[in-house]
């Protein structure tokens, strides 16, 4: 069982890393994309300032602060879940760009 860093973590099984990952996770996306039987399912979060957030709905007295950035999260075909922050905005809109890009490649109808 990994620990993070945020406090009060008890540490993740199985899907999450760390506490961002399980709390992006729990929150309305803005926009998403993908399949597990693609890459990965993909969701993205834009957050203009930092955030305090549920780590889980079971668990409502954990928090933790997601600093203000674009994430990219995504749930590969094993079910884990990773994400990726972007301070610039462009970096999170090429990177965003991409990944629709080789998802539409994959997606073709036969």
């Amino acid at each position: 069982m990994g620990k993070c860093d945020n406090p009060g973590c008890d540490g993740h099984l199985g899907k999450f890393p760390d506490c961002i990952a399980e709390a992006l996770w729990g929150i309305d996306q803005d926009d998403q994309t993908g399949t597990t039987d693609w890459e990965a399912w993909y969701a993205l979060y834009r957050f203009d300032q930092a955030e305090t957030h549920p780590v889980h709905v079971y668990a409502p007295n954990l928090t933790v602060t997601i600093p203000a950035a674009t994430y990219i999260a995504g749930e590969d075909s094993r079910g884990a879940v990773f994400y990726t922050g972007y301070t610039d905005p462009a970096a999170a809109r090429q990177a965003w760009d991409d990944i629709n890009a080789r998802y539409a490649e994959w997606d073709v109808d036969e």
